[in-house]
């Protein structure tokens, strides 16, 4: 899919060539955390190489001790202090996961904003909630891979962190009066794709992402897309850049109650998911 570049604007040319290319230009603090992404996508790495891995990244260290100890994963495990015991806990494809949200945070936070702060801030805690949804959907129902439906969740919306991440030179991105602003509220799934590819995301996730917004969801899930359909229904949280998700909340709720099912399983996992979330939030 290709945006129609509106001559003579030089930002969407500039941005659309970037996209189109897979020049994405990052903060410089992704780096390192992308290091460590592909690090422990090494198949042969072992826990205690990914323990070593982890405890030179700070924030990774903080989540993966909170993650960890998280209801959602210790049930009535006792609990860890030390990385190894919760490397070993977790499981590599776990730590992968959240070597992703340290990649969304960097490139979120990394840069200092005088604009849009609380924007970056609600998408983040968007991002979370829609990952902690969908992982506990996947668990619970036993349908799918939780850690995979953990990670199309925390990506669904990478596009709108990229964007916001070059917010600081290109505002009229947020300006809805100028023709740029149609990467962030009209072709923000385009954005999106360009990104995952540019981080080697698995393909299957990121049509699960795209595949989110063209179908009704069913439950239980049978696909990734659906738990990412199904998320956005329950959560509270909307993305505070497309207006759907927060305009009308009562809307979501009775979305919520036609799907048979639906609105019991949001009550009863709604613990599991605030400890999820809290601990990717750590």
């Amino acid at each position: 899919m290709q945006i129609e570049v509106l001559q003579p604007d030089a930002v969407l040319t500039a941005l659309n060539q970037e996209l189109v290319a897979g020049q994405l230009v990052f903060p410089t603090q992704v780096d390192v955390a992308l290091r460590v992404q592909r690090a422990l996508e090494d198949p042969d790495v072992h826990l205690q190489e990914a323990a070593r891995i982890v405890a030179n990244e700070p924030l990774l260290a903080a989540k993966t001790l909170a993650m960890a100890n998280s209801a959602a994963i210790r049930q009535q495990g006792p609990e860890v202090r030390d990385l190894v015991r919760a490397v070993n806990r977790l499981g590599i494809g776990t730590l992968r996961t959240l070597a992703v949200t340290l990649v969304l945070r960097q490139i979120i936070y990394a840069e200092p904003r005088r604009i849009e702060a609380h924007i970056a801030a609600a998408l983040w805690v968007h991002a979370v909630h829609i990952a902690a949804l969908a992982s506990t959907l996947a668990r619970r129902t036993r349908t799918l891979n939780p850690q995979e439906a953990l990670v199309a969740g925390l990506l669904h919306d990478i596009g709108h962190f990229y964007l916001l991440s070059r917010s600081h030179l290109y505002p009229m991105l947020l300006d809805r009066k100028h023709p740029a602003s149609a990467l962030v509220y009209t072709d923000h799934a385009y954005v999106s794709r360009a990104v995952m590819k540019s981080l080697d995301v698995p393909q299957t996730i990121i049509e699960a992402t795209e595949e989110s917004d063209l179908y009704g969801p069913l439950f239980p899930p049978r696909s990734l897309a659906d738990t990412i359909s199904l998320a956005h229904l329950i959560t509270p949280f909307g993305n505070p850049l497309l207006e759907e998700d927060v305009a009308d909340p009562s809307s979501t709720l009775t979305d919520c109650v036609e799907i048979q099912g639906l609105a019991e399983f949001a009550e009863e996992a709604r613990q599991e998911v605030e400890s999820l979330a809290q601990a990717l939030n750590a």
